[in-house]
């Protein structure tokens, strides 16, 4: 399915909160030495010593039905991955990891490269993890391109929903 084709449920109404570091989807932001584990989200994420979070995929990844195919993006990621419920996975310094939910789990998304990817099929309530270095900025846009919100680095923002989201952009422009 081509990101021109992609189908939206119906209008969300979005509250974008601002703050000094960050723009949020509705989603809770995490420093980097936090662990990002309010209740009702998708993950929980803690950063280790090596500069890598850990993430544990939470039963409430399973909300969001399997009537769609499953999420892509364009052009591809470095790597997606299914993560059942339960399960878990790193995510190294200098990339930025997205789970969507889908089915008994999370599709894992893993973008390294500066660039603008859109998004097909990504539906429900997930998270994005920016773990780039420096001050690189992790954008998430709707389909007119508007920022909804930018994740600085390092910091996970657990909570996103992904139903007016169709681009993350990598930058090195800090938020």
């Amino acid at each position: 399915m081509g990101i021109a084709s992609r189908t939206k449920n119906a209008a969300v109404a979005v509250a974008v909160v601002l703050t000094a570091t960050a723009a949020t989807l509705g989603a809770a932001v995490a420093p980097a030495s936090a662990t990002a584990d309010p209740p009702g989200q998708a993950a929980t994420a803690e950063r280790g010593t090596d500069g890598a979070y850990t993430v544990r995929v939470t039963g409430e990844a399973a909300r969001s039905a399997q009537a769609a195919p499953p999420p892509t993006t364009s052009p591809p990621a470095g790597s997606r991955t299914f993560i059942p419920n339960g399960g878990g996975f790193d995510c190294a310094p200098e990339w930025v990891c997205a789970g969507v939910p889908y089915g008994g789990g999370i599709y894992l998304f893993k973008f390294r490269a500066y660039a603008r990817y859109g998004l097909s099929n990504w539906f429900g309530t997930g998270f994005v993890i920016n773990n780039q270095t420096g001050r690189a900025a992790a954008r998430l846009e709707d389909n007119n391109l508007a920022q909804r919100a930018c994740i600085p680095s390092p910091a996970v923002a657990n909570g996103i929903g992904w139903d007016p989201i169709w681009y993350i952009r990598l930058t090195a422009a800090p938020c």
